[in-house]
């Protein structure tokens, strides 16, 4: 049979067709072109490529570990606390030691340029002899307390002496008397009758040289009777005076001065005496005792 008489298909057939071998030979050989053209444009091996995988790494650690990072979060908001709470007190003491020590300074201001008033002692003045003077220099009638005339009225009058730099002024005063047979004591603590606590703004001025004392008197007279007289003068009674002034010895601050005397120099209760701690003006007025 000659080719001649051999179909056209199957002429074509017999030249499309190629060897298997050559076939996958060329896949081959395609398929390492592909990829030496890939390694030639740097796709797989780029350094972006390598920063991607890098960070899908790292938050891929990350959800794995959520719990071990939130535990360190907390540890670091701990320490943070901690730190901050030692700063803070560390800030309080220094402001604490800053505050007392304006404090001792204030004080020290007040100490020094505040009246330093004590008793003197206590006497009774006539009161011809009171309006015979100035008010602010009466004449002592009788300094030990021992009224000298019965029926005479007499005023008791306290002394005081001013041994600071200022003139303390005086707010408010309180004088009692009480006449009792001997050897008969005052009670423990006095009680000061709110009632008779006067207002009254007098000058103590400093005592300077020759040392000098101021009075503070009561307003009303007192009047003795002959008995009276008599039992004081012969010492079976005895005339105490007790009280107390309010003086002001620095803006809004207030010291209360305790008296007590007798007519017979029997002593008088710590409690009549004691020198209270400064305070503030208006506890003063408001409370007596």
């Amino acid at each position: 049979m000659s080719d001649e008489n051999v179909p056209n298909n199957e002429k074509n057939n017999a030249t499309n067709e190629e060897p298997k071998d050559v076939t996958q030979a060329n896949r081959i050989l395609t398929a390492n072109s592909s990829n030496e053209n890939k390694k030639g444009n740097g796709h797989t091996h780029s350094p972006q490529s390598k920063h991607k995988n890098a960070f899908k790494n790292a938050v891929a650690c990350i959800r794995r570990n959520a719990a071990l990072w939130t535990a360190l979060a907390t540890v670091v908001i701990a320490i943070t606390g901690i730190a901050y709470t030692i700063y803070a007190g560390m800030q309080w003491c220094e402001m604490r030691k800053s505050n007392k020590t304006t404090q001792q300074l204030a004080n020290l201001a007040i100490e020094t340029e505040s009246p330093d008033v004590w008793e003197y002692g206590a006497c009774l003045i006539m009161v011809e002899e009171r309006l015979a003077f100035s008010d602010k220099h009466p004449v002592c009638s009788d300094s030990n307390l021992h009224p000298a005339k019965s029926g005479s009225e007499y005023y008791i009058s306290i002394e005081f002496e001013n041994f600071g730099r200022r003139q303390a002024i005086t707010r408010r005063k309180y004088i009692q008397m009480i006449i009792l047979p001997l050897n008969t004591k005052l009670r423990d603590k006095p009680i000061y009758d709110p009632t008779k606590v006067i207002d009254d703004k007098a000058a103590i001025r400093p005592s300077g040289v020759p040392p000098s004392v101021e009075r503070i008197s009561t307003d009303k007279p007192v009047i003795f009777s002959e008995a009276e007289v008599a039992d004081i003068k012969e010492q079976r009674s005895v005339l105490w005076t007790y009280g107390f002034i309010d003086t002001e010895i620095f803006h809004g601050r207030c010291q209360r001065i305790l008296f007590c005397n007798s007519s017979s120099y029997q002593p008088c209760p710590s409690s009549y005496t004691d020198r209270p701690e400064p305070r503030n003006s208006e506890e003063c007025k408001n409370n007596p005792n």
